[in-house]
């Protein structure tokens, strides 16, 4: 009898647990799970002071990490659900302003999600850190800064541009199933 009481008691138990895990299937931005209409994810983030730079509501501005920036959200090019959203970060003069907010950007993110990241932080020849001519190596593409975390739902990524702009981006791993397969759909049409 004991042992039958045993065993509900752990079923009663673990249903709470499997709830949570279905509702945290998706990569999160903001809280906001990364999945569904473009529509319904946009007014979530008009809820947290984002507005609209576009018509189309895919460019958002706001307050993200301390910084007015704005915001990519990327759907699929078929049932348009959202799979992506990006944060540009931009006003950087000197390569220690850039490098500083990376750094800042890759340490919280593994604070957060104890997640070692994949990287590449190098210069090509004739370039290299500490020569003086890093922002001259970054507009001709010659630096290469790319910090890549992958997480239970997704993988977040922080880059350095050409434009010298910071990249931080949210790829939720069934969007990005999704998208592929609907790319794929729309290219097998057209063949």
């Amino acid at each position: 009898m004991k042992k039958i009481i045993t065993a509900l008691m752990l079923v009663m138990l673990s249903v709470p647990m499997l709830r949570s895990q279905s509702s945290e299937e998706h990569l999160k931005f903001k809280g906001i799970p990364i999945t569904g209409s473009k529509e319904k994810f946009v007014k979530e983030l008009k809820k947290q002071g984002f507005k609209s730079l576009d018509a189309d509501e895919e460019i958002l501005e706001g307050v993200f990490a301390q910084q007015n920036c704005p915001i990519v959200i990327s759907t699929t090019p078929i049932t348009k659900e959202v799979y992506s959203v990006s944060v540009v970060f931009e006003n950087f003069n000197t390569w220690t302003e850039i490098k500083y907010k990376f750094n800042q950007l890759e340490e919280q993110l593994y604070k957060k999600y104890k997640v070692s990241p994949e990287y590449i932080k190098e210069f090509a020849y004739p370039y290299e850190e500490g020569d003086g001519y890093e922002m001259v190596a970054i507009e001709l593409g010659k630096c290469i800064y790319i910090s890549r975390f992958k997480v239970t739902n997704g993988t977040i990524q922080i880059s350095i541009s050409k434009s010298g702009r910071i990249f931080l981006g949210y790829f939720d791993s069934e969007g990005k199933i999704l998208d592929k397969q609907e790319e794929s759909q729309l290219l097998q049409s057209d063949l």
